[in-house]
């Protein structure tokens, strides 16, 4: 297991959902600026770990792909957001190769966004195409944010082999700091 800070970063074509899907896990509202990264440090109690935990919505450009010297070449998990089409499935899907080769040992969640759209098809279908573990999520559905955050917290902590620490168990967080 590797020692020193967690890093997550989102992953996904423009338009996807990114700054919504990082909205609601971390209860933070975002102005979109499309020309810098969005950098956060978790505060402690989501996870129960004493290691620094950071979470970056990258804008395109920024992808960890295209930025060798982010978090200094190393991320943790990567969140595949997709918007649920077949289209943006199989861009996502392409892309996944290269992101394991840059980041060797780094973990896949995907996230099928905006399945309240007529175009979306089902995660279980996000899911067969891009061969990664994939949540279904309508990040701007205000009824269920609070449950959209725990389950991110859960699924996260699951893939990282981090326990949930009680913020995290009740979605009672927001994040605080932004660097």
């Amino acid at each position: 297991m590797l020692e020193g800070p967690i890093y997550i970063c989102t992953f996904g074509q423009p338009g996807v959902g990114k700054s919504t899907v990082t909205w609601v896990f971390l209860n933070y509202q975002l102005h979109i600026d499309e020309a810098h990264p969005h950098i956060f440090q978790l505060p402690e109690g989501v996870f129960s770990t004493d290691r620094e935990v950071f979470y970056a919505d990258l804008p395109t450009r920024y992808h960890p792909r295209f930025c060798p010297e982010f978090m200094s070449g190393r991320i943790d998990l990567i969140l595949l957001i997709t918007n649920s089409t077949y289209e943006n499935s199989l861009w996502t899907k392409q892309q996944i190769t290269s992101l394991r080769t840059k980041f060797p040992g780094v973990s896949l969640l995907a996230i099928a966004n905006k399945q309240d759209l007529p175009q979306s098809i089902p995660s279980q279908r996000v899911e067969e195409i891009l061969g990664v573990h994939t949540i279904g999520l309508v990040a701007i559905d205000h009824y269920t944010i609070t449950e959209n955050r725990i389950r991110l917290t859960e699924e996260i902590g699951q893939l990282l082999g981090l326990p949930v620490g009680p913020f995290g168990r009740t979605g009672e967080w927001h994040v605080t700091t932004f660097l």
